[in-house]
């Protein structure tokens, strides 16, 4: 599988799943564990994230938990708090690039709010850094010429 096919099979998740089932099941796993209660989801998971891989929002884009997430069990606490604020959510994704070990992802959270019913649009540009087919580094930033701006030689 390519780096593109692979951070867009990540992409693609929520267009596969039902997302309300997704987001239950993530919450009722253990914290430590690949347990979403979808064989494939957890397998990709699994398969594609690097046991040390780095989460890092750059620019304004942070969450309130922080900017900086290390490991895969910091990854997975990421998603489970990310979805517990939705009552509805989706991901679009597009213009995937490959430069290098990297790939570059346009992408739009969209959903409604968890108890609030507030509708949430959020374009942000991601940078995945894939080496031995699995994802050691994602980067979220707001707009496209942040993520190329990081692309510096050693990033290549």
């Amino acid at each position: 599988m390519s780096a593109i096919d692979q951070v867009r099979a990540l992409n693609s998740l929520f267009e596969r799943h039902d997302f309300t089932s997704l987001r239950d099941a993530l919450e009722a796993s253990e914290a430590d564990a690949i347990s979403s209660g979808l064989a494939e989801a957890d397998a990709l998971v699994r398969e594609s994230i690097a046991d040390r891989v780095v989460v890092e929002f750059h620019g304004a884009t942070a969450l309130p938990e922080g900017r900086r997430y290390i490991g895969l069990d910091a990854y997975l606490k990421l998603w489970r708090q990310w979805l517990a604020a939705f009552d509805e959510y989706e991901l679009e994704h597009s213009g995937y690039e490959q430069v290098g070990a990297n790939v570059l992802v346009a992408v739009v959270h969209r959903g409604r709010g968890r108890g609030s019913g507030l509708p949430v649009e959020l374009p942000q540009f991601q940078r995945w850094v894939v080496r031995d087919g699995r994802a050691h580094e994602i980067h979220i930033y707001e707009r496209r010429d942040q993520a190329l701006a990081d692309l510096s030689p050693g990033n290549e």
